[in-house]
């Protein structure tokens, strides 16, 4: 059992059970629990922070208001403020899940942003060591000292919960494509055509169109040029590259024609965004 705090605790101080706006996200405590003995937790006023466990190994029996779940490795379980937390560890495997006590006035804002909003929130996620590895590199953030320990476990948490989210299964079918867009995100300078990846997803090319319209807002390759003139842009701004150097990095080995789509998205050529540091009104 290991247990990390971000105040300094004296018996009788709750500051690990804290509700707070002053920062927008404020982790209170973490840890793990790890053992081979049975014990009932219920905290009937629940906490007054939100507590989030991950479930590593053994099982869980959590009751919730209207049923009873078993928790099983890669199990999260979010339980908001003043929810009346109730389970069971009967022994048998040896159990081990972590737990992170947070609050913040950008919690709520975030959780909804990830799309977890019913709460509690209880999900299981895929590439279950991967997580696990997140929160162990989570806990390493606890060996800092102020001013960057507060900041350094807020951007964590903040990268954790979206992991989960993005490794959940229902984060999986809110992303039908994303082995197409993670082809397009990794190859992006080559010449990627619809027909190759429709069929990554399996799909005929008029269903794939029609899917990530849906999705994305955009057909598959605007959405590949815009990514393309975002990476142009930037290097625009922050290397000295030839323009001719930045298409042929972003995918274009003909600069005449590199810079024609340049205009055509950003409103003015490459010469003249970077002289105007980028400040231009499309």
């Amino acid at each position: 059992m290991k247990s990390y705090y971000s105040f300094n605790d004296t018996p009788g101080n709750n500051s690990c059970n804290r509700a707070s706006s002053e920062r927008p996200i404020i982790v209170n405590c973490a840890g793990n629990i790890n053992t081979e003995f049975p014990f009932n937790t219920d905290n009937p006023n629940g906490r007054d922070d939100y507590y989030l466990l991950y479930m590593v190994k053994g099982e869980l029996s959590v009751e919730f208001s209207d049923e009873t779940l078993t928790a099983k490795p890669g199990t999260v379980i979010i339980f908001p403020p003043h929810y009346r937390y109730r389970y069971t560890y009967r022994g048998g495997e040896p159990l081990l899940y972590f737990w992170i006590h947070f609050t913040g006035g950008y919690v709520q804002q975030l959780l909804e942003d990830c799309g977890i909003s019913k709460m509690p929130w209880y999900v299981r996620t895929a590439k279950h060591s991967k997580t696990a590895d997140h929160f162990r590199r989570f806990y390493d953030r606890f060996k800092l000292s102020e001013p960057f320990l507060s900041r350094e476990l807020a951007c964590a948490l903040e990268q954790l919960i979206l992991t989960i989210a993005q490794n959940s299964d229902e984060g999986a079918q809110k992303r039908p494509l994303s082995k197409s867009l993670d082809v397009i995100h990794s190859s992006y300078r080559k010449a990627l055509t619809v027909a190759e990846l429709a069929q990554i997803e399996h799909l005929s090319q008029s269903r794939y169109i029609t899917l990530f319209r849906e999705q994305y807002g955009m057909p598959p390759i605007a959405y590949i040029i815009n990514i393309r003139m975002l990476n142009a842009c930037e290097l625009l701004l922050t290397t000295d590259m030839s323009v001719k150097q930045i298409g042929i990095q972003v995918g274009y080995d003909d600069p005449f024609f590199f810079s024609k789509i340049f205009k055509r998205h950003m409103g003015v050529s490459p010469q003249s965004y970077r002289a105007l540091g980028g400040q231009v009104e499309k």
